[in-house]
């Protein structure tokens, strides 16, 4: 690789992984992002500010370094749903509302479930939002309107988790859901499901998927 190459490929891992680290856990400061990410922290103040201003970055209530809308546009675009990129929070808003559970949009590839740039609320235990997580089996869209998954966190001590999904889309073949993550045994479902096929038919509109 050329130098140019080797720098251009050294800032788009740096792009990656920064953006990476904010999304799994919010950093204070510059500083503490560039120890997280392994970058130098004489820098991390220059390329963070560059970031914000540019949106892929953002300060949160708290001050704490977030993900910016052009992030949440980039990675909703990639998966098919741009047009969400203004409606996407407040869906998720009120999902997260009417469920009281941690709401997110994501979607099923074979047996994983990725989370995509949006989501809202706190998860359980406190835990942290983990960017995808396995799957015992994918779901057949096609019979079932909502789905309860099992999730296991990345890694060979990963935790269990439940969650309830429902397809964006018409076509079941994409893969593109809404969902939230279960704090129980289902004594919350038939609220949750409600609120999932609401969500779900607000989103097709949004994105023109009929019924």
């Amino acid at each position: 690789m050329t130098t140019s190459g080797a720098t251009y490929g050294n800032a788009v891992l740096l792009f990656r992984k920064g953006l990476e680290a904010v999304r799994a856990e919010p950093p204070k400061s510059a500083r503490a992002l560039a120890r997280r990410i392994g970058a130098k922290p004489t820098s991390m103040q220059r390329y963070v500010d560059a970031l914000e201003v540019e949106g892929f970055l953002a300060r949160g209530n708290d001050g704490q370094i977030v993900p910016g809308h052009a992030t949440r546009q980039l990675g909703l675009a990639a998966r098919g749903l741009g047009p969400l990129t203004v409606a996407a929070e407040p869906i998720l808003t009120r999902l997260r509302q009417a469920t009281g559970c941690t709401a997110f949009l994501a979607e099923i590839e074979e047996r994983r479930l990725l989370i995509g740039p949006y989501s809202i609320g706190r998860p359980i235990r406190a835990h942290t939002i983990f960017s995808h997580y396995d799957l015992d089996h994918r779901p057949d869209a096609e019979t079932v309107e909502c789905h309860t998954l099992r999730l296991a966190e990345p890694g060979p001590e990963g935790r269990r988790r439940m969650a309830s999904v429902v397809a964006l889309s018409s076509d079941p073949a994409s893969g593109q859901v809404a969902g939230v993550f279960l704090p129980g045994h289902g004594e919350r479902m038939p609220a949750v499901t409600e609120a999932l096929l609401s969500a779900r038919d607000i989103v097709r509109d949004a994105i023109g998927h009929g019924p």
